[in-house]
């Protein structure tokens, strides 16, 4: 499992980095551009916000493993740490449900984007719908991951 991990951190990692590139490279296009040529092209912005939107859901799951995300501790840290283990994999459990449902209905809207085209850059729009079952898939991967090893982690006995 943790080689597989380490696979697939890498592997967000890299394509999160690559397409901050493009979008810094794209948006540079677009403001030289501006300037240089009568008229900058069009399917620059769009191609931004599409850039934008992967690097997002690429790097959300990058954000679990980091602990990245606001949580609202305050209940669960008075309480003993016997059930701040329970709390937290209670929670665990119900976020890594709640992202597998939005993938699972991600799919469904995912599919529509095979009928329609983008108008700047003329490409189905099923590319920039997978952005959205990316981001939740690999938060719901993450949360399961962290699940798994607070649980591997952890003495029950003692508790």
């Amino acid at each position: 499992m943790k080689k597989t991990k380490l696979i697939m951190d890498k592997l967000l990692e890299i394509i999160t980095i690559m397409s901050l590139f493009c979008l810094i490279a794209v948006v540079l296009l677009q403001v030289l551009a501006r300037f240089i040529l009568p008229q900058a092209p069009v399917w620059t912005e769009e191609l931004a916000r599409v850039l934008f939107i992967y690097s997002t859901s690429f790097s959300a799951g990058l954000a679990v493993r980091e602990g990245a995300y606001v949580s609202v501790d305050l209940i669960s840290k008075m309480l003993a740490p016997s059930l701040q283990l329970y709390i937290s994999i209670i929670i665990k459990i119900i976020i890594a449900s709640f992202m597998m449902l939005i993938s699972y209905y991600a799919i469904e809207f995912v599919k529509i984007g095979n009928f329609q085209t983008s108008p700047a850059l003329q490409i189905r729009t099923f590319y920039f719908y997978l952005a959205i079952l990316i981001g939740p898939l690999f938060i719901g991967i993450y949360y399961l991951v962290s699940l798994v090893e607070l649980i591997l982690t952890n003495k029950f006995d003692e508790v």
